[in-house]
């Protein structure tokens, strides 16, 4: 009996042991399953339908215009490409015939804006051999590359580039657009050249604006998930106040960092999140996206019950902290008032933080989140002690938008030279809206300087 007892006990202590490690492992298969955008970094197109949404609390007010809100209407213009005038010919009030011109000096003016019917001008360049007076030899002209360089004008090429880079069309709906509605014959094949003559043409455009961003005091930058060749990559994009530079690159690591900022890494603010490759920038010089920590701390609540309370206490002093921002950013109360009355939510939150990784019955993920987060302390408050930076990093995540809707619709790019069109496109068209140019027009005049061999126009005004 003694033997027996001494052998279930040990049986009792394995199956304990197996019942803590299963525990443990379905509370992590949970946490798994119940992962979504809410509490990572997930899309929101890939929450299942179940999913909990952010909960919106109706304002009771119908859609639309609010009563007071000023109308929008659109302006008329003043010197319009066509007049019709218009003139009754029957009295409204007695029916009879009326005869005369117009003797409204202020007509009711409605304008009406069409769109001409695209035509394609084709243009036959003829070279002429002639004799030569002296020596009876025939000499032909000579043909200049900006002819000979390709069979489409420079127009032409920056519809198909913007096309396929702004709008995001395939190869072969550019090709059947253009068809149908400009009536242009244009090989498939002939797409991805075109694409390539401008991607070269947007080369020094592209370098001005990394050169802008890397003489910035503040960048924000983030990283997504690409494709080169079927195999994975990562478009980085860095957004300062004048421009935006994309960059694809088949490594997260922080050599992308180095490589594309060098020196600059070691001046400035970069608003980021906790990825590990920006922990090659000195925390002084970084700022933590509160976006981020939001959707961690509602990870912890999947925790266990102290993950829970804890997390739950976290959501609170940070929207807290979110209020406050807000009233300082609407101009109520100054950057000292800021600086002073955050004081106490940082307490609040360092307390949180600093309960979740010494706890005995926190659990390693918990903990270790929890020390994470502590380690960019200074980090997180950045956006409190200096001006023109804020206190998240949707600047860059709104940025990205452009290349994961790409990555949506299409197999990324087949390699580096598709890779180079995509960060250029990318980086020209969204540093010309922020410049306030005109996309089609400025790309049309890099087409036409690099077919020149001319300096392109100036990306970033003075």
């Amino acid at each position: 009996m003694q033997a027996l007892v001494i052998s279930m006990a040990d049986q009792i202590g394995t199956l304990t042991n197996q019942v803590e490690q299963l525990t443990q492992r379905v509370a992590h298969l949970q946490a798994k399953l119940n992962t979504t955008s809410q509490n990572s970094s997930k899309p929101p197109s890939s929450d299942p339908p179940g999913a909990p949404r952010q909960k919106v609390t109706p304002s009771g007010r119908k859609r639309g215009g609010q009563p007071g809100h000023p109308g929008k209407r659109r302006p008329l213009i003043e010197n319009p490409d066509q007049i019709v005038d218009h003139v009754a010919t029957e009295c409204d009030h007695c029916h009879a015939a009326v005869a005369g011109e117009a003797a409204d000096p202020d007509p009711v003016r409605y304008q009406v804006s069409e769109i001409p019917e695209p035509k394609v001008i084709v243009t036959e360049h003829r070279f002429h051999r002639t004799l030569c007076t002296a020596c009876g030899q025939a000499t032909s002209p000579v043909v200049p590359e900006e002819i000979s360089a390709s069979a489409f004008g420079p127009r032409l090429e920056t519809t198909v580039a913007l096309l396929g880079g702004q709008f995001r069309l395939s190869h072969r709906e550019i090709q059947r657009y253009l068809m149908q509605q400009c009536h242009v014959e244009l090989g498939l094949g002939s797409v991805p050249n075109i694409l390539q003559r401008v991607s070269a043409s947007l080369e020094r455009p592209a370098a001005e604006a990394w050169d802008e961003v890397r003489r910035s005091a503040v960048r924000y930058v983030d990283e997504t998930g690409w494709k080169e060749a079927n195999k994975r990559a990562w478009v980085w994009v860095a957004v300062s106040e004048k421009a935006t530079a994309f960059k694809l690159a088949t490594t997260r690591s922080a050599q992308v960092l180095r490589d594309q900022f060098g020196t600059a890494l070691e001046q400035g603010t970069f608003v980021s999140d906790r990825c590990r490759s920006y922990k090659v920038i000195a925390i002084k010089h970084r700022g933590i996206c509160h976006a981020h920590l939001k959707r961690d701390f509602t990870k912890m609540i999947d925790w266990g019950r102290l993950g829970k309370q804890l997390g739950e206490e976290a959501l609170a002093t940070q929207q807290k902290v979110f209020t406050l921002w807000h009233r300082f950013r609407d101009r109520e109360i100054t950057r000292d008032q800021l600086k002073n009355r955050m004081t106490r939510h940082k307490t609040a939150l360092r307390k949180t933080l600093e309960k979740g990784a010494t706890h005995s019955k926190s659990p390693p993920k918990l903990r270790g989140m929890c020390r994470d987060i502590l380690e960019h302390w200074p980090a997180m408050w950045t956006f409190v002690e200096h001006e023109g930076v804020e206190p998240t990093n949707n600047t860059a995540e709104r940025a990205l938008r452009k290349p994961v809707l790409w990555r949506k619709g299409s197999f990324g790019t087949q390699g580096p030279r598709g890779s180079r069109f995509v960060e250029r496109i990318l980086t020209v068209t969204q540093t010309c809206a922020q410049q306030g140019l005109h996309v089609a027009q400025y790309v049309e005049q890099a087409v036409r300087a690099f077919r020149q061999k001319l300096a392109p126009p100036a990306l970033i005004r003075p």
